[in-house]
């Protein structure tokens, strides 16, 4: 499933990742996670070829990777994937996102989870998680506008320059 939008005049399209799109989706997620403030991978930097074998295994696992172009450029993806390996679980999903810094406040956040909830609900999902720092309140402000609800927070989970940061435990049934 394609979506193609405009914003802003700008284009904007919402697919499944390919092969050939692992190198941007690991760019633009290292971008981001260098950024120090929203995503916790500095320790692990993206590689192509993990998102190539994501890419690769996806159908089977139950797995979404989202790329967002905006004009013909990857700007940011998402990841959706089951939480667990039973069936005890199986109708549970969580999901990272991401998007560079310029492609921040133009609308495609909201447009990325109403795509994944779409997509969601298609593949025998009915909840889908996340967890988000709670220092990151634009994320927050966004996912409670689009029905995401704290289910829970993890105090002083995570020590970001020189400051202790809750992780905040949210959720979406679909």
């Amino acid at each position: 499933m394609v979506r193609v939008e405009i914003i802003n005049g700008h284009r904007l399209v919402l697919r499944p990742a390919a092969v050939r799109d692992s190198r941007g989706f690991a760019c633009t997620y290292n971008e981001v996670v260098n950024e120090g403030d929203y995503l916790l991978g500095e320790c692990f930097p993206m590689q192509e070829f993990w998102v190539e074998n994501i890419v690769r295994s996806s159908v089977k696992n139950r797995t979404l990777l989202l790329i967002a172009e905006l004009d013909g450029r990857i700007v940011g993806g998402c990841m959706l994937n089951p939480i667990g390996a039973t069936g005890k679980t199986s109708h549970v999903c969580g999901f990272g996102v991401h998007l560079v810094k310029e492609a921040r406040g133009l609308g495609i956040g909201s447009r990325i989870l109403r795509y994944i909830t779409d997509w969601a609900a298609c593949n025998n999902y009915s909840k889908i998680c996340l967890s988000v720092l709670s220092s990151n309140e634009g994320a927050i402000r966004l996912y409670r506008k689009e029905g995401f609800v704290e289910e829970g927070r993890r105090k002083r989970q995570y020590y970001i320059k020189g400051s202790y940061i809750d992780e905040v435990l949210m959720a979406k049934f679909v």
